[in-house]
């Protein structure tokens, strides 16, 4: 995917885009995070986004992004679209310390402020980290932990017919797959973060 300043063209699936490294930063920090304010992006001059002109509005036309105004704010929510998040699989890095997940679609409106406020923390976390020395290699959104928790938990539902909707496992194999995932286990049950910050 192009990193400069100057737009080239990306194939995907039959179709032709026109992108520059800012605005393949914009959909992969979008993606990453599910829903971005377009106050917290910067557009390839390195100021703040404008949703009605720039890299936001090319990738809008293109098809990539959706926004929709953020309610007491001059900016707009930015979430992916199924086919932004398809042009981000299809040149994602394959290496294992690279496995972000990317999110399409714009979600409910509370969950939508809530994915706002976490974006904007995360970067908070971020220049910390990178004055540390850090870097950080990808964003793991709570929603991602409890689904792959679910996964875990029902995994041999699927083996048995007898299946009544509970998970069985037992509280020693809830707390070593927490210890596993590093996730805090106390009164008895997993307790997930807003998102983890892998460095």
């Amino acid at each position: 995917m192009p990193r400069g300043p100057d737009r080239e063209r990306v194939i995907c699936d039959n179709r032709t885009y026109t992108l520059r490294g800012s605005e393949v930063r914009t959909l992969a920090t979008v993606g990453a995070f599910r829903v971005v304010s377009s106050g917290d992006l910067r557009g390839h001059r390195g100021g703040p986004t404008d949703p009605r002109a720039g890299d936001l509005r090319h990738l809008r036309d293109q098809g990539l992004i959706e926004t929709v105004r953020v309610p007491g704010s001059r900016d707009q929510a930015v979430a992916l679209t199924k086919s932004g998040q398809q042009l981000l699989e299809r040149y994602r890095d394959t290496r294992p310390q690279h496995r972000q997940a990317f999110h399409a679609g714009l979600v409910r409106t509370r969950e939508r402020e809530h994915d706002l406020h976490v974006h904007r923390a995360c970067r908070e976390v971020e220049a910390r980290l990178e004055e540390r020395g850090a870097r950080v290699e990808r964003v793991v959104l709570d929603h991602e932990l409890k689904s792959d928790y679910q996964r875990w938990r029902h995994g041999h539902d699927a083996d048995h017919d007898d299946v009544d909707g509970r998970a069985e496992r037992t509280l020693d194999e809830v707390r070593a797959w927490a210890a596993d995932h590093e996730l805090p286990f106390f009164d008895g049950e997993v307790h997930f973060p807003d998102v983890r910050v892998e460095y």
